[in-house]
């Protein structure tokens, strides 16, 4: 599931939840404004990460960003495979530079960034 559409998926959850609430609020208390049906997601915030996730890689050192190039030239397979192996303190500094971002959508950003 990408971005955007997690995005609505998490707005039409919490407008359903506020729907669900309002019946047992009291008379005095005003209803809660309506959450919005669809919300713009740009790219930028991928972007802005992956771009971080490639400065992290090229500090951990030439051998982990070789690998990672050839992972990701390789193929989803080989990706995931390298994302698997890596010390779990890289991979906790992947996770903190991209928050929210699946592996998948960050195979796809560093293949795209990459070519």
């Amino acid at each position: 599931m990408n971005t955007k559409t997690r995005v609505i998926a998490g707005t039409l959850a919490l407008a359903a939840c506020l729907g669900a609430w309002t019946p047992l609020a009291n008379a005095a208390t005003p209803a809660p404004a309506a959450a919005p049906a669809t919300v713009e997601v740009g790219t930028e915030g991928i972007g802005t990460a992956i771009r971080a996730i490639i400065t992290l890689l090229k500090k951990k050192g030439p051998n982990v960003w070789n690998a990672c190039v050839s992972a990701v030239r390789a193929g989803w397979a080989a990706f995931k495979k390298w994302y698997d192996d890596l010390p779990w303190v890289v991979k906790a500094a992947i996770r903190a530079v991209s928050p929210g971002l699946t592996v998948y959508e960050i195979y796809q950003g560093l293949r795209e960034a990459i070519g």
